[in-house]
């Protein structure tokens, strides 16, 4: 319906009070010619008749090709339309008023006087009109002249054929072509004009001829000429009405309220739906134009859509069952750590699930693991996404391109893969921060953020959801981040954290590189949901806290001696283990750097004793020089 002027001006016609009689199209009243006693020297011809169920034409000769009259340029650029010549102009004009795509040939270029509805050869070329030449499909229908083809029917015309200011005589169609047929016909060559936009979705096959001598007698008023038939009218000419059976009191039960029977009975005549009473239930049979509304569910939608979806009251009782319950449903959760996201400076993101076969091979090289379109709208759009990481750093160049270099983005979405046997999807959580910690300002600080950053505000978050304790901190490998740090809960990875690798920000276009943290959003989320709430009394008793400067190997990271400090002290004595600081330098051994650690200790039962505290130490350096060769400095 909203297709054209007059199918926007029907449906609001449908349920006003003021309405007077139908919204019709009128019929034709000839200008200034009516058919010349000359028959038209095109013949048509349909060979495809399932992929053409209507097809009409006649002709029009000696029209003098230019500029439209100041009326027809001005609602054409009213809608948004750049007028072409008077022809051309005429077509649009009809097009955007009542739905029906026309297209005019140059009647002279028609080669052996024939048109042929008919497909062609697989990978048979043809030349468009924007100069392109196509390989075509044997699926794809052609209008064709007794050379070849002369356009992509309901979808595009060709470079030789199509109406110039040098065109006398023109063959004008106006037909219905099987929507199926050119939906695909149009995604193949990547093609959506205005025609292939209605076609597709199906127009009304029974002002075919109407439109067509509309179109006529218009482009004679502008351009001049004569037309030629009788009209050439090839096909079903009366399509029937969708007919099926409706229940009103389904209808009532669905709606959620009682439409009365007077009130029903003018949406349907408002809507041109004729009814009939069988017994409790109506027979109805609806326009051929609407092709939306082809059974009971499709009805009751359109019913109250006229009728008001504000009309709708609320019932007078309601039978709510309330429940508490301290497990988070998914979205409850995803709010919460939005909410803490946003309060650390993050902005949400939202990514189209769709992009190029070469970003996602960044993830996932082997193709027959990617999910790819089978009728991509473009080849930016070819995959379903196997990360959130790519289009996260198509975010930052975007950004970066406008002056805004200093971003952080969070994004909750999902990815997709597939083995030999099924499509997988996996939830995921990204956070990207790229730049400056805080915006630059004359006392703020201008730090570049950096892992351990990132870290921290991961940190927070699995704190505030009370798995902190829970996690275990390990070094680990990401197909796109390489070397990162890892997080794990049990045995499943929970989340990486690591610096964008400088071939990738190449690749994305970036100068700087961006700090990503990936989620298991889906461990996270059974992992907070399986949690019960544990309460620690407030420690009674001191922490003591002792330090080690150790001279370690350069290979040798935080993360190793950290845990195995803890493994060393079993109980929960040791409460934390800090790195407070790291020096490299030529004071000490080459292949050498110097950490200098904390741990604090803690016994909820009793205050701890400098003896107790050295044998945990003792203990520790035992451990560490076991396993990494240590010295204390």
């Amino acid at each position: 319906d909203a297709m054209s002027h007059w199918g926007v001006a029907r449906d609001l016609a449908a349920g006003i009070e003021w309405r007077e009689g139908n919204i019709e199209y009128s019929p034709v009243k000839w200008r200034k010619a009516e058919f010349a006693a000359d028959p038209m020297n095109i013949k048509v011809e349909v060979d495809q008749p399932e992929k053409a169920p209507r097809y009409t034409g006649l002709e029009i000769r000696n029209v003098k090709v230019g500029p439209s009259p100041d009326w027809l340029k001005e609602r054409l650029l009213a809608i948004g339309l750049s007028p072409i010549n008077n022809v051309v102009d005429v077509t649009n004009y009809v097009l955007h008023g009542v739905g029906q795509p026309l297209h005019a040939f140059d009647a002279d270029k028609i080669a052996g006087g024939v048109v042929k509805v008919k497909t062609l050869e697989e990978g048979s070329t043809f030349v468009t009109l924007d100069d392109v030449e196509r390989k075509l499909s044997s699926e794809d229908l052609m209008i064709c002249d007794a050379n070849g083809g002369m356009c992509i029917a309901g979808v595009f015309g060709g470079k030789e054929s199509g109406v110039s200011e040098n065109t006398v005589n023109i063959f004008l169609e106006s037909a219905y072509f099987e929507p199926v047929t050119t939906r695909k016909s149009a995604k193949r060559h990547a093609l959506n004009t205005d025609a292939s936009f209605r076609f597709e979705r199906g127009i009304d096959p029974n002002i075919t001829v109407l439109a067509l001598e509309h179109v006529a007698s218009l482009i004679v008023e502008v351009a001049g000429g004569s037309i030629h038939g009788p009209t050439v009218d090839i096909g079903i000419k009366n399509t029937a009405p969708f007919t099926f059976d409706v229940r009103p009191k389904r209808m009532n039960t669905l709606i959620g309220q009682e439409i009365a029977e007077k009130d029903l009975a003018k949406i349907l005549s408002d809507l041109e739906i004729e009814y009939a009473a069988k017994g409790e239930d109506w027979t109805v049979k609806v326009p051929a134009y609407r092709t939306d509304v082809q059974r009971e569910a499709d009805l009751i939608e359109d019913v109250l859509r006229i009728y008001g979806y504000n009309k709708v009251l609320e019932p007078a009782r309601m039978q709510i069952s309330l429940s508490y319950s301290d497990v988070p449903e998914p979205h409850q959760l995803q709010e919460r750590v939005s909410e803490i996201l946003s309060a650390k400076g993050f902005h949400e993101a939202m990514s189209n699930s769709l992009i190029s076969a070469e970003w996602n091979s960044w993830v996932v090289e082997d193709e027959s693991k990617r999910v790819a379109m089978l009728n991509p709208l473009s080849s930016d759009m070819a995959e379903m996404r196997t990360s959130l990481i790519p289009e996260m750093l198509a975010s930052a160049q975007r950004n970066a391109n406008h002056q805004r270099p200093d971003v952080k983005f969070y994004e909750f979405g999902t990815v997709y893969q597939k083995d030999d046997l099924n499509f997988l999807e996996h939830a995921q959580l990204i956070l990207m921060s790229n730049g400056k910690e805080m915006a630059e300002n004359w006392q703020g600080r201008k730090d570049e953020v950096d892992v351990y950053w990132m870290r921290g505000i991961c940190e927070m978050i699995m704190s505030r959801l009370g798995l902190l304790d829970d996690v275990k901190l390990e070094k680990g490998n990401h197909p796109l981040l390489g070397d990162v740090v890892s997080y794990s809960l049990g045995n499943e990875s929970l989340l990486h954290i690591g610096e964008t690798p400088a071939h990738l920000a190449k690749k994305a276009g970036i100068k700087i590189r961006p700090i990503i943290a990936e989620w298991n959003w889906e461990k996270l989320v059974t992992a907070v949901r399986t949690k019960k709430p544990a309460f620690k009394e407030i420690a009674r008793f001191p922490e003591m806290r002792r330090d080690f400067a150790l001279l370690v190997d350069e290979s040798v990271s935080f993360i190793d001696l950290k845990n195995c400090a803890y493994e060393a002290i079993k109980g929960g004595m040791l409460k934390n283990v800090k790195l407070f600081d790291v020096y490299v330098g030529d004071k000490l051994p080459k292949g050498k750097k110097s950490y200098a650690i904390s741990f604090t200790f803690q016994d909820p039962k009793k205050t701890m004793t400098d003896k107790q505290v050295d044998k945990f130490m003792n203990r520790i350096h035992q451990s560490l020089d076991q396993a990494f060769g240590v010295e204390l400095r």
